[in-house]
């Protein structure tokens, strides 16, 4: 059940991140041109999106992960105790 969780917390954090950073690309291709050419073009984009992928998105992701398996691990122990009392 646990995996189960992390994995649709994983998906859906997966899903944001593209939602968001292919809105952004969106934003700054289609809005007025940037006087730095390189600016306009989608493989400048998919690189800075990556960037702020890896040092922006991951490692939240990687702390929101960490708190869910401490919850989860601590509503287990509560859990186990309440029936072994019972």
């Amino acid at each position: 059940m646990r995996w189960r969780i992390i994995g649709v917390t994983m998906a859906l954090w997966c899903l944001g991140v593209l939602l968001v950073e292919g809105l952004r690309i969106h934003k700054v291709l289609t809005g007025p041109p940037d006087l730095e050419e390189y600016v306009n073009h989608i493989g400048f984009q998919l690189v800075g999106s990556l960037i702020l992928v890896v040092t922006k998105w991951l490692p939240v992701l990687c702390g929101v992960l960490l708190g869910e398996v401490a919850i989860l691990e601590v509503a287990g122990l509560v859990r186990s105790r309440s029936a072994r009392s019972q």
